[in-house]
């Protein structure tokens, strides 16, 4: 059965990016960020390239290919409207000059005015925004810039959103994120709830009954599925073509499957613990997420699915009881948890979730994580004359006219 689900918007709609004219060759760099974490080779790693300027979408595209990891974010001169701080210098310096002028002091988003506009791109396409590449991106302009606190307004395809750079204890960069207006979709019927588990090699039955399969968007559209045990979670292996192919049907790329971690001891009746709370570690869900249709077959941390996990949980009453006799009216509050992912992969990492909620209804959410840098390449991009099938040796990008190799 084909669903009506939340509706998508298309990349930049309303942006009206220029798309330059590519130069014949171009060297870039792309910095290696590990995201959601403070250990390199755990959490999830993201291309960042800061001066993205002059590249086109086909050469950034070869960039992401042979990059090969989840997202690669590209960072470019805001779209329209300029700069809060005024007319910027090129590149990331004029980037930061702009987000660390003395007019950030007025804060918020303006309605007409960004910093930046950041494009993101899987390996095999573009996307409209990428959680753990805007936490990477920010972490590099913070470590390599000094940037202690800015408040920046991202142009990206999903709108405009504010991103916080921030300090931890020990002076590290600590990025939040505000997602887009959250949007709770339809709930799944049982032949969709049936096809899922089918795709995912798991029983009908190891599905919740208490909460449902259901859309829910932040400006990227996810499935959210609940499991009761932990060892459903991390026992799993997916058919990712069969997943892919439900994408369609389902009009939605993105599962995100989670349980309940035991971080949390005052959930509501009805919603138990399932699952231990490793070493004290806190966090309320352990999640994995799929996405084999955009060229992701499993994503290690991703912030995109951490954050309407919130919004859902919040729309589900999971946390009213939590709440004490003077905390107000029901539902307006703020609610703050942590969610786990990766670590059926190896590379664990920790989102930490704050959702806003007026009336009884989750209205945002906030989600905000550290990094640390893995690496760097630098590579050369030119405009190929010739397309090839498959990725060659040369890592040319699979489809795509430009051609990709790394420089010494």
């Amino acid at each position: 059965m084909t669903k009506a689900p939340i509706a998508s918007a298309p990349v930049y709609s309303g942006l009206s990016p220029s798309e330059p004219a590519a130069e014949d060759a171009v060297t870039v760099t792309v910095l290696l960020v590990d995201a959601f974490t403070t250990e390199v080779g755990r959490g999830n790693r993201a291309g960042v390239v800061l001066d993205a300027e002059g590249l086109s979408a086909e050469q950034m595209q070869a960039v992401a290919a042979y990059v090969n990891v989840s997202e690669t974010a590209f960072v470019l001169p805001p779209a329209q409207g300029g700069s809060r701080g005024g007319p910027q210098a090129g590149g990331a310096a004029g980037i930061v000059a702009a987000i660390t002028d003395a007019g950030r002091a007025r804060g918020g988003v303006g309605p007409d005015a960004a910093d930046m506009l950041v494009r993101f791109f899987t390996p095999v396409m573009e996307v409209p925004v990428c959680g753990h590449a805007t936490i990477a991106t920010h972490y590099a302009l913070a470590k390599l810039f000094s940037v202690r606190e800015a408040n920046v307004a991202m142009d990206t395809g999903a709108g405009r959103l504010p991103v916080l750079i921030g300090t931890d204890g020990r002076g590290e960069p600590e990025i939040t994120m505000t997602l887009g207006e959250p949007q709770i979709g339809t709930v799944l019927d049982e032949t969709d709830r049936a096809a899922l588990a089918a795709a995912l090699g798991i029983r009908l039955g190891d599905l919740r009954d208490d909460l449902p399969v259901q859309y829910v968007s932040t400006g990227s559209q996810v499935v959210i599925l609940p499991l009761r045990e932990a060892a459903c979670l991390h026992s799993m292996r997916p058919d990712f073509a069969a997943l892919a192919a439900l994408a369609p049907r389902l009009s939605c790329a993105m599962l995100y499957v989670f349980v309940f971690a035991g971080g949390r001891k005052a959930l509501r009746d009805g919603v138990p613990e399932s699952g231990a709370d490793p070493a004290g570690s806190g966090f309320l869900i352990d999640g994995r997420m799929f996405c084999p249709a955009e060229g992701i077959d499993e994503d290690p941390v991703t912030g995109t699915a951490s954050g309407p996990a919130g919004i859902y949980l919040a729309a589900h009453g999971v946390f009213d009881a939590r709440r004490g006799p003077d905390d107000g009216a029901v539902g307006d509050d703020t609610i703050s948890f942590t969610a786990r992912q990766g670590y059926a992969m190896g590379r664990p990492g920790l989102v930490e979730v704050t959702v806003y909620r007026f009336g009884g209804m989750p209205v945002a959410v906030q989600i905000a994580g550290k990094a640390v840098m893995a690496g760097s390449m630098r590579l050369r991009v030119t405009r190929g004359v010739t397309r090839c099938a498959t990725r060659c040796v040369t890592r040319c990008a699979a489809g795509g006219a430009a051609t990709v190799t790394e420089e010494a």
